[in-house]
């Protein structure tokens, strides 16, 4: 074999774990163990690096719906975490989801990113923690990622968000997260039917990133971060969710860096506009608003599948921070820019990397998957006509660790 072909081999076997790290056995041992506040947890180590899948931040939202989230229940058992927990109910028809659906879609010419993985269920406020080890009593930064996909769809149940290089190369801590999405976490209910306890709704997936920041400050320690250097990143909507972050009071004091990718606004709709969407929304559930007690009795004996056929018929749940925006005037959530500012809220670097709406996916999804699965994110400006280079990934490690 002559040097051609083994560099060729050893790239073929390059993809092969990059694509599907389920095709090899872990083999370090033994397995790693840590403790959290609701209980303790067993994890795996893969190429040196610590990991924790599907570690519950929250309660079943099902018990919780369209309202705050509340922390999980208590257990005392280790609670194996090494596969994917549920994703959040996504949009119907939004992605490929059926095998059928899938088959189409990678018949399709051009590069396909790695599906979504793990069933749909309320029962979805879980994260993901890589690190190069726990306990050890370093403090390193804490990069707590926040997927894309509008306010309507994702999840970081991908390979594609797998934290391993990232925490390899940059001696970081790395978390991502799923959160409520769409009608259960953006619909405003608060007007239509007041009194009902659904007083958060129209912010209750911003406040599930609240609490899942929460658990980061009160438990990342277990995992070698620094609670105190905390960067909130995302691409896309999930950028539009760490706009909205700064400014939001409850989630002050929760991070200090915020690096967001073609997802810089923090603009939106007015409540009327909310109400509107939301009144589509329940005639689509056949549930009649000015009967208020009856409608929230219905709302919360629906079934999953019946909330996704009226979230579809309702319109887009994804202008960015509008249906956060729409709560504004429920128990002061959500601050505006000014009242932030006046407010005396510390200030927080912001990264930006902003991308016109022709190149926004491409350049952004791009960015991330370089992000997660080389350990850095390369300049691509320089490549691209009219669009400048900028070297965000070195500036994002320089000023994280400050």
């Amino acid at each position: 074999m002559n040097r051609r072909e083994v560099l060729a081999c050893g790239a073929m076997l390059g993809a092969a774990s990059f694509f599907d790290r389920r095709s090899f056995a872990f083999v370090d041992s033994p397995l790693p163990m840590a403790k959290t506040t609701h209980g303790p947890i067993r994890g795996h180590v893969d190429n040196g690096i610590t990991f924790f899948k599907g570690i519950p931040y929250g309660l079943d939202t099902a018990q919780t719906r369209f309202a705050a989230p509340k922390p999980p229940t208590q257990w005392s058992t280790p609670l194996d975490c090494f596969e994917w927990a549920p994703r959040a109910p996504q949009t119907v028809g939004a992605r490929p989801e059926t095998p059928v659906e899938r088959a189409a879609a990678a018949a399709r010419p051009g590069y396909h990113l790695p599906a979504d993985e793990g069933p749909q269920s309320e029962d979805c406020l879980h994260l993901n923690i890589w690190t190069p080890k726990v306990r050890d009593g370093k403090k390193r930064p804490v990069m707590f990622y926040i997927h894309g996909g509008a306010f309507a769809n994702g999840t970081v149940n991908a390979q594609l968000y797998d934290g391993t290089r990232l925490a390899r190369r940059g001696d970081v801590v790395v978390v991502t997260v799923n959160h409520r999405l769409n009608s259960f976490g953006y619909v405003y209910l608060a007007e239509l039917l007041p009194g009902q306890g659904f007083e958060d709704s129209g912010n209750a997936g911003q406040l599930d990133l609240v609490l899942a920041l929460q658990w980061v400050r009160d438990n990342i320690a277990e995992f070698g971060g620094d609670p105190a250097r905390v960067m909130i990143f995302g691409q896309s909507g999930g950028g539009a969710k760490c706009a909205t972050l700064m400014a939001q009071p409850p989630a002050r004091g929760l991070f200090s860096r915020v690096l967001t990718m073609s997802g810089q606004q923090v603009v939106g709709v007015q409540p009327e506009h909310a109400n509107d969407r939301a009144r589509v929304f329940l005639k689509g559930l056949g549930i009649d608003p000015t009967q208020p007690a009856a409608a929230a009795k219905a709302l919360r004996s629906a079934s999953m599948e019946d909330i996704q056929k009226a979230t579809r018929a309702a319109g887009y749940f994804g202008d960015c921070s509008s249906l956060s925006s729409a709560a504004a005037c429920s128990r002061a959530r959500f601050a505006a820019r000014s009242s932030t500012a006046s407010s005396g809220s510390p200030a927080r670097p912001l990264l930006r990397r902003v991308s016109s709406p022709p190149t926004t996916a491409p350049i952004t999804r791009t960015m991330m998957m370089m992000a997660f699965n080389t350990g850095a994110i390369p300049s691509l400006g320089s490549s691209l006509p009219g669009r400048r280079s900028q070297p965000a990934v070195r500036r994002a490690q320089t000023r994280c660790r400050a």
